[in-house]
């Protein structure tokens, strides 16, 4: 997880955005293998696959990154096999997609969107009818511990909700769950690459779990827990009918 968590973070920072990336994993990968560390579990994206072109990428797709963030992630994890073949170190690779819940940082899109609809009243949708595998932050960390604790190495896995969703859907349930909001709807965003629904069956079957979190129920608890941070309250001019402890 040595890295921004973020795309667009990387892009427009790639100064930063490189060290972050590649030197951290590579402080990393040495240092676990100085102390013959058991297992190395890199924490990947779907971003390495790049457009997914209307098919649902499992494993044995050839990662075809067409971002800065996609590029770096996938010299990531082709060091954790470099560091294997020559240093003897184990690893697992994960590759989540989507990622949203509670404790987020207001960067990503179900966080972008909240925040939008808290302050202004409004939410921009770009590309309305793109799907996301929208994968809850609960469900991709149980992942995170069963591929940490399981005997498995040197193997890569999506580890996703597996189940992509539109856009215009999640802005919904935001709009549904705050009792307000106007969705305004723009063309795709041509920085991301298209993308919807990841193969995580791999993962369902060899870590034994399957994740249950939909947007239905995942992004109305990641509301609630956004109304009770005083952070934000005190940092964002968040509209005065959503004081703390707001029961919804």
């Amino acid at each position: 997880m040595a890295t921004y968590p973020r795309a667009k973070i990387v892009d427009q920072d790639p100064i930063n955005g490189i060290p972050k990336v590649i030197d951290t994993t590579t402080n990393l990968l040495w240092h676990a293998a100085k102390w013959r560390t058991k297992k190395f579990v890199y924490i990947s994206s779907s971003m390495v696959y790049g457009e997914f072109n209307n098919q649902v990428p499992d494993e044995t797709v050839t990662p075809n990154p067409n971002t800065l963030y996609g590029s770096y992630k996938k010299q990531g994890e082709m060091m954790c096999k470099i560091w294997h073949r020559e240093k003897g170190l184990n690893y697992v690779i994960l590759r989540p997609s989507a990622v949203y819940g509670t404790v987020d940082m207001i960067t990503r899109v179900v966080s972008q969107l909240t925040k939008s609809n808290l302050t202004t009243g409004k939410m921009i949708v770009q590309g309305p009818e793109n799907k996301l595998d929208f994968s809850n932050v609960k469900d991709v960390a149980t992942y995170f511990c069963r591929a940490t604790t399981s005997e498995v190495i040197n193997q890569t896995f999506n580890i996703t909700r597996g189940n992509g969703r539109k856009l215009i859907e999640a802005a919904e349930i935001i709009k549904e769950r705050l009792g307000y909001g106007e969705i305004v709807l723009k063309p795709h965003d041509s920085f991301y690459p298209n993308r919807d629904t990841l193969n995580s069956d791999k993962a369902k079957t060899i870590f034994n779990f399957a994740p249950i979190i939909d947007i239905e129920q995942g992004i109305p608890d990641y509301i609630d827990w956004f109304l009770d941070q005083p952070f934000y309250h005190d940092n964002l001019n968040i509209n005065k009918k959503f004081l703390l402890d707001t029961t919804i």
